[in-house]
């Protein structure tokens, strides 16, 4: 899987919160994902729960990126926790 793909989960194991059917991987190591809406951050600890299913029209991924370098300079300042986990 690349930067850009759109994924969903493998398996009925919830792996998305509720209400999130897919994602685009804006990071794979660490391995990020960032809503379709670009308005939820996830670091997830494993590509493994995942399957690309198709790649992202190029506005929607840079639009992704974006929100995914806001929540990490946030992050920095100390006003975000991905999951909790350190990127």
């Amino acid at each position: 899987m690349n930067v850009g793909d759109v994924v969903v989960p493998n398996c009925e194991y919830q792996v998305l919160p509720r209400g999130y059917h897919g994602a685009i991987i804006v990071s794979t190591h660490p391995f990020v994902l960032v809503s379709v809406d670009a308005d939820k951050v996830w670091a997830c600890e494993s590509p493994y729960n995942f399957h690309a299913i198709c790649q992202a029209a190029p506005d929607i991924v840079a639009k992704a990126i974006e929100a995914y370098e806001k929540s990490f300079e946030e992050h920095l300042q100390g006003n975000l926790s991905l999951n909790g986990k350190n990127i």
